[in-house]
This record gives C-alpha cells, sequence and structure tokens, in this order.
C-alpha cells in the first residue's frame, strides 16, 4: 500500500512519481527534477520524500519567523535612532 505523496517541497508541484531504478526507488518532481532519497521499496521512498518535505517546510517556517525577527528588531533601532536624533 503506497501512501500519498506531499507536494514538492521546492516548488510546490504535484506532478510527481516514484521511479524505479536497478535495485532501489525514488520520488521525483516532474516540474523541478528534485529527487528524493534511494530506498529499497516504493513505501519507503515514498515515506522518506514526505519526512524530507515536512522538514523543509518546517525550515523555511523558522527562517521565515527568524527574518521577521530580525526585520522587527531593525524597525525598533530606527524607532530609537530617529527618537534620539529629534529629542
Amino acid at each position: 500500500m503506497i501512501t500519498n505523496i506531499c507536494a514538492c517541497p521546492f516548488c510546490s508541484s504535484n506532478h510527481l512519481h516514484v521511479t524505479h531504478h536497478l535495485v532501489s526507488y525514488s520520488v521525483e518532481c516532474g516540474t523541478c527534477k528534485a529527487t528524493g532519497p534511494r530506498k529499497k521499496s516504493e513505501f519507503d521512498a515514498v515515506v522518506s520524500w514526505n519526512v524530507l518535505s515536512a522538514n523543509v517546510e518546517l525550515a523555511k517556517m523558522v527562517e521565515k519567523n527568524d527574518l521577521l525577527s530580525r526585520v522587527a528588531q531593525v524597525e525598533n533601532a530606527v524607532q530609537q535612532l530617529e527618537v534620539n536624533l529629534y529629542s
């Protein structure tokens, strides 16, 4: 039984397929050509792809939150400079 394949974490495409290599399987994106880890079974290839997809999405969220925090720090620093400049 094959589980659902998550969208590509790199381009968000759902144009995905499982490729059979000589002794392994991997999930490949038909849009951006990203390839997941090679595994001995089709099921393991899909599971590995889904884990990779979830990890990339989590990393994107962490990076976005870190960026928003840094932008807020810069905005606060600019406000403080303006207060000091005009007082």
